[in-house]
């Protein structure tokens, strides 16, 4: 009994001691030194707002952790000239951000292309313009939104010579408005130019230094009248700038003109090598997705994306000779001996054509589809196009096919008969 007693008081004794003990060791994270704690920061300093709020909750934290935030300019670059969802924020805090970012570069614009983004202080705007360029010398990356208030103040404000971005993205955010960004703001001797992103903005390129470009991304769905001497053969030569580092490329260009006689006339022979280029991204009229794609070559090309309309009277055979190649060239020598997909979407009107040598699906379709060929807006010669994808079937283990009505099911099945027995699981798969 007595041993039961001892015991029964002593637990509550060894309690309050592990308590106190406790109360008494350090948090784990405090162990850390201050350079390794910073570092764990700097992870959290992404380009995101709600990235931007843990930045503040651990600068709030504690004395210490403020003390750390405070002291380390790579949680503060992207934020220097952050805006709220109505436009910039008080230049008082601008002012505070900037001097945390101390010497480094910084990136600026990110938030402006969050469909919430809605400015409406016009004056607050013009003065944190004319603060950006007094910085743009800073900007490793530069996100502008441009509109009427910008072009005025880009045109005439003081801007410090540019020679550290690396990434600009111009947008008006709007199809139905047309900007072109003024070339004073960038330095011709700029060098360090790795992304460009041009939508339904424009900048002149052609006095730009762009060997160092990795990404070219221009949307210019509407025709423009200022852009009008800009054909195809001004496109060819701005790859032929950028050839030995271009890894990326989209072009969404509506031309009034597909091309001239002249352009025409380019040797075929003289391809431009794009060594490093893995993804590929043409929506245009047919003839100029022609004359584009048949004088580039990408040997490690992975990913394709075409989109065109067929409306005058010699398409049809430029986009067979289009698929022909695609063929030849980045589908049949880079099928998966183990098995490939392919997947067929077809209306009256359009046609979408997936092909990839991945042979299962997953959740996300289309981003694994490393051939994407679409036609829309005119009447598909669907049975035509189709027979030319034949030299697949023999490699593919499965085809979906979402087919309008009976007729064009049956074109699949004679077309891919060879899936019955040839097809690594033998079976045909179409959806109706």
């Amino acid at each position: 009994m007595s041993n039961e007693h001892e015991t029964q008081t002593l637990e509550p004794i060894t309690c309050d001691v592990q308590e106190s003990v406790a109360l008494k060791s350090p948090c784990p994270i405090n162990t850390l030194p201050n350079e390794l704690l910073g570092a764990i920061f700097v992870l959290n300093a992404q380009r995101s707002l709600p990235a931007f709020h843990n930045i503040i909750a651990i600068s709030h934290t504690c004395s210490r952790w403020r003390s750390i935030a405070l002291g380390c300019p790579e949680l503060w670059k992207c934020y220097a000239f952050l805006h709220n969802r109505h436009g910039p924020r008080p230049y008082e805090m601008t002012a505070t951000f900037l001097q945390r970012c101390g010497n480094l570069t910084l990136d600026v614009g990110w938030e402006r292309l969050a469909s919430s983004y809605q400015p409406i202080a016009v004056e607050v705007s013009s003065l944190a313009a004319v603060g950006e360029f007094r910085q743009i010398h800073r900007f490793r990356s530069y996100t502008v939104l441009f509109n009427d208030l910008y072009y005025a103040m880009a045109s005439s404000a003081p801007v410090a010579p540019v020679d550290a971005l690396e990434d600009i993205t111009l947008t008006t955010m709007s199809a139905q408005r047309f900007q072109i960004f003024p070339s004073r703001i960038l330095n011709s001797n700029l060098h360090t130019l790795k992304s460009v992103t041009l939508t339904h903005c424009w900048v002149d390129l052609n006095h730009l230094r762009l060997g160092n470009l990795r990404t070219l991304h221009i949307c210019l769905p509407r025709v423009e009248s200022e852009l009008h001497r800009y054909g195809p053969v001004h496109y060819l030569e701005l790859l032929k700038k950028c050839s030995i580092t271009l890894e990326e490329v989209h072009l969404e260009i509506s031309l009034r003109v597909p091309y001239t006689m002249a352009e025409s006339a380019v040797s075929k022979e003289e391809t431009t090598l794009l060594p490093k280029l893995t993804a590929l991204t043409l929506m245009l009229p047919t003839s100029i997705l022609h004359f584009l794609f048949a004088r580039i070559s990408a040997p490690l090309l992975r990913s394709i994306r075409f989109k065109t309309s067929r409306i005058q009277e010699d398409d049809n055979r430029l986009a067979d000779t289009v698929i022909s190649r695609l063929l030849t060239e980045y589908i049949l020598p880079q099928k998966n001996p183990v098995g490939n997909r392919m997947s067929v979407v077809q209306s009256d009107s359009s046609q979408v054509i997936n092909f990839s040598p991945l042979p299962k699906y997953s959740s996300n379709e289309t981003e694994d589809d490393s051939i994407t060929v679409a036609f829309h807006d005119d009447p598909v010669d669907f049975s035509r196009t189709m027979s030319q994808w034949e030299p697949v079937a023999p490699f593919l283990t499965s085809l979906r096919a979402n087919a309008t009505n009976v007729v064009i099911v049956d074109l699949f099945t004679r077309i891919f008969t060879s899936l019955t027995y040839k097809g690594r699981d033998g079976t045909l798969v179409i959806w109706e």
